[in-house]
């Protein structure tokens, strides 16, 4: 069964976003996660509101796939996020129905978050760019399964 986990909107700079979430639609900010890679560094930041939340996804590098979406389409959604129990028996299930994933393995928890995260291709899922999310308990350890 799925559940409600965010909505992902990728923005030039999320701190050049941070009137339209607070002022203006109310939203209580949660947390940043900063993901650093060797090319590129992602800074996620949170706004709650009732019943989920809203991602702002900047990225450094102007090659990555998310300044690409922009640089095509603008600011604006890119993914709608879905909590899961058991990412690897989802994702199973998905691909006996086409589905591919963009992280496979999926990408472990880090930081403040603690989700195992993965994307579906849209090529595969309509169109439609859905993350899909596992939870980890309060110190549990990323599972020898997904990428660190």
């Amino acid at each position: 069964m799925l559940k409600f986990d965010h909505v992902g909107y990728l923005v030039r700079s999320a701190d050049g976003k941070k009137h339209l979430m607070e002022d203006l639609l109310g939203l209580q900010f949660r947390h940043r996660l900063i993901r650093e890679q060797a090319d590129n560094t992602n800074v996620l930041d949170f706004y709650e509101f009732d019943g989920g939340s809203i991602e702002l996804v900047e990225s450094s590098n102007p090659d990555s796939m998310y300044n690409r979406f922009i640089a095509e389409r603008g600011e604006g959604i890119h993914h709608i996020a879905f909590q899961v129990e058991d990412l690897r028996q989802t994702m199973a299930e998905w691909k006996t129905k086409g589905v591919r994933f963009t992280m496979d393995p999926p990408l472990g928890a880090s930081g403040s978050r603690r989700a195992i995260i993965t994307f579906t291709d849209p090529e595969t899922s309509d169109g439609l760019v859905v993350e899909l999310c596992q939870q980890l308990a309060e110190g549990e350890e990323n599972p020898c399964w997904v990428q660190k």
